[in-house]
C-alpha cells in the first residue's frame, strides 16, 4: 500500500505535544486528518493540510 493509499484509508489523528518530553503527553487536537488541518493547532496541522492537498490532487 503506497502513502497516498494509506491517507484515504485514515479515519483518526491524534497529535500530542506540545513539545517533546517532559513538555509533551497531551492532546492538542484530534479528529479526522481534515478537522485537525483546518483547526490549525499542533505541529501536524500543517503538514496534514499539505499532504490533503496532494491526496485531492492524485484523485
Amino acid at each position: 500500500m503506497d502513502a497516498l493509499a494509506r491517507w484515504r484509508i485514515l479515519r483518526l489523528v491524534i497529535d500530542l505535544g506540545p513539545g517533546a518530553g517532559d513538555d509533551g503527553g497531551a492532546v492538542v487536537a484530534a479528529g479526522t486528518p481534515a478537522q485537525v488541518a483546518e483547526n490549525g493547532v499542533g505541529a501536524s496541522a500543517e503538514y496534514l493540510a499539505a499532504a490533503i492537498k496532494l491526496v485531492v490532487a492524485a484523485t
